[in-house]
């Protein structure tokens, strides 16, 4: 599957054989790309149309653990995360608490239910689960 996501290009210049080395947290600028499992990442600059420049492919390894759940919730809370984000942190609070309702004031009562389930057997069965896709999607 590709995603893609259009954004400003910041101009750099480089002499011949120089290298630019960059840093971004994709999770934190573009949540709804990475699902438990092995994601690839690459970046194609397409300021000069005619010839597209990659970076190199890296591999980013996703887990839903206990701080996942946490993180969900912070992305409904933001104000600035895109619809796409906060639809895609609404489906992954579903599949470790299906009950989730983020239309009827869900965020506080999930932060309270983990509270009381992030250590309990089965909701750490369920995310060994998920990273391993045998919950349904």
């Amino acid at each position: 599957m590709e995603y893609q996501t259009a954004e400003r290009a910041e101009i750099i210049t480089l002499s011949p054989g120089a290298r630019y080395e960059f840093a971004y947290d994709p999770g934190q600028r573009w949540p709804e790309h990475f699902v438990p499992g092995t994601n690839l990442l690459r970046i194609k600059d397409l300021t000069d149309a005619d010839k597209p420049n990659f970076s190199n492919v890296v591999e980013v390894r996703v887990a839903y653990d206990k701080s996942t759940f946490p993180r969900l919730l912070e992305i409904l809370r933001d104000e600035k995360a895109t619809i796409d984000s906060k639809q895609f942190a609404d489906r992954w609070i579903k599949r470790l608490h299906p009950g989730f309702d983020a239309a009827l004031g869900g965020v506080f009562e999930a932060q309270t239910w983990w509270t009381k389930h992030e250590n309990d057997p089965q909701t750490i069965k369920q995310m060994e689960e998920l990273n391993r896709g045998t919950v349904a999607q």
